[in-house]
């Protein structure tokens, strides 16, 4: 197997279908890829929906569901990445979904050597067009480099997706289930020790973000939330940077910390 696709879903709508259907109609051959969805947090009835859909539409794919009651995205992506079988993970939210040479485009790149980054557009959920997107300008500016660096490419280690990341980066490490907020970017950083360059693919390949009304990154937090999870947060950064400074980048890691305060005061300003 070349690559498995981490899907985790907690109280999935309709958007789901549009995540799994953009999977089942990859261009990257069938034999070389799995799905593995994770349902967290609760069970009927949306068990039994995704069951079905997966019954009737991804005939064809290799798909694995999976339930547990501890709900938790970081908790969902630790599930997938142990039951992982192939070389390379991929990282989708179900809410989300991706472009057909998604996963072809972003293996190609990876056998070149590299850690690959894709396209990614954002929209709101029920509206037309494209809205704006910091990610996405980063990979307008950095889409035709022969090679990037992390200092590059920080933008896109924000967050799990629009790459491939090879088992052997990730190795035994894993999300942190104890933060809700920056997990995902504590994680990438966690494993930068073993990312050296990275390349984009074409344009072709794009992971669509969606926005909506209930998901995480629209949740309200009370300032005590806010303020301890940011000193829990710049204080695992640290001792992450810490126990081997020689192979994590500094700049990177003052980057991580002033992000981290920077999300923070912006979090504070909209609740």
């Amino acid at each position: 197997m070349k690559v498995s696709v981490v899907v985790p879903s907690y109280r999935p709508g309709e958007y789901l279908w549009e995540c799994l259907g953009s999977l089942a109609g990859q261009t990257f051959a069938k034999e070389n890829f799995e799905v593995i969805v994770v349902l967290n947090g609760c069970n009927e009835p949306f068990y039994g929906q995704i069951s079905h859909y997966i019954a009737e539409h991804m005939k064809e794919c290799n798909v694995t569901l999976l339930q547990t009651d501890e709900a938790g995205v970081s908790h969902a992506r630790n599930i997938g990445i142990e039951r992982s079988q192939g070389e390379y993970l991929a990282f989708v939210d179900d809410d989300d979904y991706v472009s057909p040479t998604y996963l072809q485009e972003l293996y190609d790149v990876a056998l070149e050597g590299f850690v690959p980054l894709s396209n990614i557009l954002a929209f709101n959920d029920g509206e037309e067009g494209i809205v704006p997107y910091y990610i996405s300008d980063l990979f307008q500016k950095r889409k035709d480099q022969e090679r990037c660096t992390v200092n590059e490419v920080r933008s896109f280690l924000s967050v799990p997706y629009v790459k491939l990341l090879s088992k052997e980066i990730i190795g035994n490490r894993r999300f942190d289930p104890n933060f809700r907020l920056g997990e995902d970017s504590l994680f990438i950083f966690t494993i930068s020790d073993k990312m050296n360059t990275f390349k984009c693919t074409s344009a072709s390949a794009v992971y669509y973000r969606r926005y909506r009304e209930g998901s995480a990154v629209k949740r309200r937090y009370t300032v005590g939330e806010v303020l301890g999870n940011t000193m829990r947060l710049c204080w695992a950064y640290t001792r992450v940077y810490l126990s081997n400074p020689i192979n994590y980048n500094l700049l990177f890691y003052l980057s991580r910390i002033a992000g981290t305060i920077l999300t923070s005061k912006k979090i504070l300003k909209t609740n």
